[in-house]
């Protein structure tokens, strides 16, 4: 967590200790700051105060939004590089994804046409930001205005928690029905999320037992996690045009100094519109398993694609959704980068992937 969504929380841990759906003073206490979070939720993310709904995480968020808004058997859809808590609702709903490019990006023409095929049998769309993998940025407004032009009554739902370090998060609540954030994305507590339900959107719970947060998500509201959440959300928003252009600038620098060591190496989704905070990279003649296991003992910490699957054996649906085959796909990498990240660190985890990468296929620098 951030300095300041710390400090909100031991704040509110120690004076604001009250239930905020309680009858007595303490509680009311409680009930005021989560008022007072919500307003600053909503005037962050450019929306009405009551269009906000706190939730555990984006997972929740993408699953109230789709699976609240399904109806019947195959009406929903998303693009094939959507996170599992996108993807598996859709298919648990026996919907459909959209195939990408060798990019990652979705082609504007075929989803028109898409959306004109499936016509009044749609009930929620879904398309990232940011991805969470390759980094490839939606324009998710064009994509919402297609959806709401097109579909037949469909709404538009978004992860954006990619997004909140990187992009002003407003033009994209502006376009859309529904957007999910979750708050360690952007240093804030794990187990903390905002799910924006635009006025005039019919979600039904999918979790029943209590009516906070108007009925849709029941829960004793976790004040402490909600203050620091919102805090660190004010934090990166505010902070984002810095953030954008320091990430830019390491990001580019490890990918030119480990493609110059590895010219064989190569950088996923290299022509399209990435966030600077994600390199995914190809190995060929390694595993990303073996690669990871070194790494990691060296001091590198990667992953071979979203840390909620990190445990799967099989290659990476984003990387395969881009063409790759199977066994190349395998070898996949994702470096993360924060504005904590020095120039000096980015060099010296260049040379050790290069490295380690050279210890696994045999040759040297």
């Amino acid at each position: 967590m951030s300095a300041a969504a710390l400090n909100e929380y031991q704040m509110l841990a120690s004076d604001f200790y009250g239930n905020p759906q309680g009858n007595h003073t303490v509680s009311r206490l409680a009930l005021r700051k989560l008022d007072e979070y919500r307003q600053r939720a909503s005037q962050v993310l450019g929306c009405a105060v009551s269009e906000v709904y706190f939730t555990s995480g984006a997972t929740e968020s993408n699953n109230l939004a789709l699976l609240g808004s399904h109806r019947k058997l195959g009406d929903l859809a998303c693009s094939s590089i959507e996170h599992k808590a996108v993807l598996s609702p859709v298919e648990y709903g026996g919907g459909e994804k959209v195939p990408v490019s060798g990019d990652g990006m979705i082609d504007q023409d075929l989803f028109r046409d898409y959306l004109k095929e499936k016509r009044g049998n749609l009930a929620a769309v879904s398309i990232m930001a940011v991805n969470n993998e390759i980094g490839v940025i939606n324009p998710i407004p064009i994509f919402a205005g297609m959806v709401h032009k097109h579909s037949g009554g469909a709404i538009f739902h978004c992860d954006g928690v990619q997004a909140s370090q990187i992009l002003s998060l407003a033009p994209i609540v502006a376009s859309v029905d529904c957007l999910s954030l979750s708050g360690h994305k952007f240093n804030g507590p794990k187990g903390t999320g905002i799910l924006v339900v635009k006025e005039g959107t019919a979600l039904r719970p999918i979790v029943r037992g209590g009516s906070q947060e108007r009925d849709i998500r029941p829960g004793t509201h976790d004040l402490p996690s909600i203050g620091a959440m919102v805090v660190a959300l004010e934090e990166a928003q505010s902070q984002r045009s810095t953030t954008h252009e320091y990430l830019i600038k390491i990001r580019d620098l490890f990918e030119e100094r480990l493609t110059a060591l590895l010219p064989n190496v190569s950088v996923n989704a290299l022509n399209g519109d990435r966030s600077p905070a994600i390199s995914n990279l190809l190995f060929p003649g390694t595993t990303n398993e073996e690669m990871l296991y070194l790494l990691d003992g060296a001091g590198v910490y990667a992953s071979g694609g979203a840390a909620c699957a990190s445990g799967a054996l099989d290659p990476s649906h984003v990387i395969m959704a881009l063409g790759v085959d199977k066994l190349l796909a395998k070898s996949a990498l994702r470096f993360s980068f924060s504005t904590s990240n020095t120039a000096e660190e980015i060099i010296e985890a260049s040379e050790i992937v290069a490295k380690v990468y050279l210890q696994l296929t045999g040759g040297q620098l």
